[in-house]
């Protein structure tokens, strides 16, 4: 129930362009956090870091599809842009 907003953000990244990706990220975690603060279960930090994780990955798969990333040191420094908000780095 509390992942249905989330999912709609998701199918937007999946839509977007990849230069478009920036601009929707704000969004994505907006609602992450209104999951966190009104969700008891993913008030849970093991389960909160859970889900970043998965989005981090989500968001890892788009650029390197994307930019047809094969090189497992490309997918590092991308994981870690994206770790660090620093996406617009290697957009």
């Amino acid at each position: 129930m509390h992942l249905k907003p989330l999912r709609r953000q998701i199918e937007g990244l999946e839509e977007c362009e990849i230069q478009e990706l920036e601009k929707r990220i704000p969004a994505l975690y907006h609602v992450v956090c209104l999951i966190w603060a009104n969700s008891t279960h993913y008030q849970q930090p093991a389960r909160l870091v859970v889900l970043m994780q998965e989005l981090t990955n989500f968001m890892i798969e788009l650029v390197s599809q994307a930019y047809s990333v094969t090189e497992p040191i490309s997918c590092m420094i991308i994981a870690l842009a994206i770790e660090h908000g620093q996406i617009n780095c290697i957009l």
